[in-house]
């Protein structure tokens, strides 16, 4: 071999090698770090208890966040959008350089009654941050119908959800809804195809889920869900979960409803559980809360 051939070999290997240190030092540097955050909310007199408790919550984790990594002052800095990938992360609905992990302990919760009479929820909680990495800039919305003009986030009992959905990449998409009790459904998925962990995405086209319309992705036999939200109360609050990543992920455990026609369904500290080690683990895996009301027509 030539001096010229070894040395351009050389110099591949000492390339190659120096691209994959930088790989995993990155890899190593993202890990999961310890943080704390707290956070005070207003009882406004539209609220409930939960609402004011659960928005306390993400306020908490933003401000733990912010701990670690510093604010996001979006007058002052660009949100770039590259390759189909944006460079920050959404808590509740404020951007952040963070990705909550898990909670670590127990949250403390406590009412404290100001000095004009008004009531406050304070919420003081521990757990693991992550620094936010590019993610493909997803878009989604749900919908009271089959028109982009029925976008909400509040429904009345009886009416039907939709979603509609779109990446700039290729994926991997699944959707969960949190009731009221906190019951944990997968909706995509659909229930007869069970096996499958999670619905393919193509790039750049637009979905609308649990559509009968809507049949793409579907294989002889499989049909769709439609999707019908119901409440008994005056006003109930859940949320609508949505996962999507570039590379296939597994599905939670799920086990078989019985008696209503349920979709699969599994626990909340199983399914928290299943995100964290995603959210630690995986720097294309994305989960957006969409908070969803349910209005009795009564």
């Amino acid at each position: 071999m030539s001096k010229i051939s070894s040395l351009i070999l050389k110099t591949f290997f000492l390339l190659f090698t120096i691209a994959i240190a930088t790989q995993l030092s990155a890899q190593r540097g993202n890990r999961p770090q310890r943080a704390e955050g707290t956070a005070q909310v207003k009882m406004e007199a539209y609220m409930t208890r939960a609402e004011a408790e659960q928005k306390a919550v993400e306020l908490a984790k933003v401000n733990a966040i912010e701990n670690v990594f510093g604010t996001y002052i979006e007058q002052e800095s660009r949100i770039t959008v590259e390759s189909g990938k944006s460079d920050f992360y959404i808590v509740g609905n404020t951007r952040v350089k963070g990705i909550w992990v898990r909670e670590l302990g127990h949250r403390e919760i406590k009412p404290v009654l100001g000095d004009d009479g008004q009531l406050w929820i304070t919420c003081n909680i521990r757990g693991e941050v992550k620094r936010a990495t590019p993610k493909p800039a997803i878009e989604y919305k749900a919908q009271n119908c089959l028109y982009p003009q029925c976008q909400t986030t509040s429904f009345f009992s009886g009416d039907q959800l939709y979603l509609w959905f779109r990446s700039p990449v290729n994926g991997f998409l699944s959707v969960f809804f949190e009731d009221d009790n906190q019951n944990i459904y997968r909706l995509l998925p659909y229930s007869n195809m069970a096996i499958i962990n999670a619905y393919p995405i193509d790039a750049d086209q637009s979905y609308l889920f649990f559509s009968p319309e809507e049949k793409r992705g579907l294989e002889t036999g499989q049909s769709i869900d439609e999707i019908i939200l119901e409440t008994s109360k005056t006003r109930e609050m859940n949320n609508l979960i949505v996962v999507f990543s570039t590379e296939l992920f597994f599905k939670p455990g799920l086990e078989t409803s019985v008696g209503r026609h349920l979709p699969p369904s599994t626990s909340k500290n199983r399914f928290e559980n299943w995100l964290a080690e995603y959210r630690a683990n995986s720097d294309d895996f994305i989960d957006v809360t969409i908070p969803l009301e349910i209005k009795s027509i009564y």
